[in-house]
């Protein structure tokens, strides 16, 4: 009888520990995921570019300046003002996973209604016109789910993937990938 209670009390201790470890962990991606959340919310590029690309200056924002005929400085502009306009939610953490509720202009189609308007206007024009857009747009919420794990009280996260990408810049990302295809389109046939 005694052994039983034992082994009772030592499979209760370590389930114990082991969920006291899982709640840490799930505490610390969740103040992680408001600091990004904070960060992309604040528009300060550089530390977006830092935290949440990895790196200063992202493909994605070489690939869109070009298509947009803009430089860094004004296209860190255009996105500042994407992200200034976001709102995060974390809607769950889990042992593995940090989700997100991102809500942000609507810009899956600004590359078409730009076109449209595209009858040679300047670079600070045409960036005028992008910020106009934007301030008209519409809001869309996403859910994004992003993994995490935790090493040594840090959490490492890859926020480098297309679909948390897409969420922060309102669909940006895909309306280039789609106006990409259609240029292509238009040239080779």
């Amino acid at each position: 009888m005694i052994k039983k209670i034992v082994v009772i009390i030592s499979i209760f201790t370590t389930l114990v520990c082991i969920c006291m470890g899982c709640g840490k962990d799930t505490k610390i991606a969740r103040e992680h995921g408001q600091q990004i959340a904070d960060i992309v919310e604040s528009g300060d590029m550089e530390k977006i570019n830092e935290f949440v690309f990895g790196y200063q200056e992202t493909e994605a924002d070489e690939k869109i300046a070009a298509i947009m005929g803009t430089t860094e400085k004004e296209e860190d502009g255009i996105l500042k003002e994407i992200f200034q306009n976001n709102t995060f939610e974390i809607t769950e953490v889990s042992k593995d996973k940090i989700k997100y509720e991102i809500k942000a202009p609507d810009l899956t189609e600004v590359f078409e209604r730009l076109g449209e308007a595209d009858r040679g206007l300047s670079e600070e024009e045409f960036t005028e016109e992008v910020r106009k857009y934007i301030e008209q747009a519409k809001y869309k919420k996403r859910t994004v789910s992003v993994p995490y794990k935790v090493v040594d009280g840090e959490v490492i996260v890859n926020y480098r993937n297309e679909e948390f990408i897409n969420a922060i810049t309102g669909g940006l990302l895909e309306n280039y990938q789609k106006f990409y295809r259609q240029m292509l389109e238009e040239y080779a046939g």
